[in-house]
């Protein structure tokens, strides 16, 4: 007869057996995975890297110009537009605007020139029931 030590040790064995084929066979499972991910990575990577040479080749300056004045027609401001603040006109002083009005309708449009628009016009526009704004130099709390 089977002594009960060895039928211990025998049931024992087969349990560990058992137990170690079954992690052994975990373990398999997630190296594939683990395997997948790095597939994975190594192809998100090339992508990117990819992407990155493409933004780059896309944001050429001359490419970038070329699609500005195909789409947007900007261009450079020309030193005819350039001023200092004390040039440009108060808002509530409607006849220095209408003077500098009169000044950038003689300027002639060129290539470098922005559209025939003028900013100072479109900050001019104030709304008929806007209170007054104050002048520079002429505050009430002087003594």
């Amino acid at each position: 007869m089977i002594r009960p030590m060895t039928l211990f040790c025998l049931t024992l064995a087969a349990l560990l057996g058992f137990g170690l084929f079954k992690i052994k066979h975990e373990v398999q499972i997630l190296e594939e995975e683990l395997t997948q991910l790095h597939r994975a990575i190594l192809t998100d990577q090339e992508s990117i890297h990819v992407l990155n040479a493409e933004w780059s080749y896309l944001n050429r300056p001359r490419h970038l110009q070329k699609l500005n004045i195909k789409f947007l027609g900007f261009m450079p401001v020309s030193a005819e537009r350039i001023t200092s603040i004390e040039k440009l006109p108060l808002r509530n002083d409607p006849a220095s605007s209408a003077k500098i009005a009169d000044e950038n309708e003689g300027l002639e449009q060129d290539q470098t020139s922005p559209p025939p628009h003028d900013i100072r016009q479109v900050l001019l526009r104030v709304p008929q029931d806007a209170p007054p704004l104050p002048q520079p130099g002429a505050s009430g709390n002087a003594p």
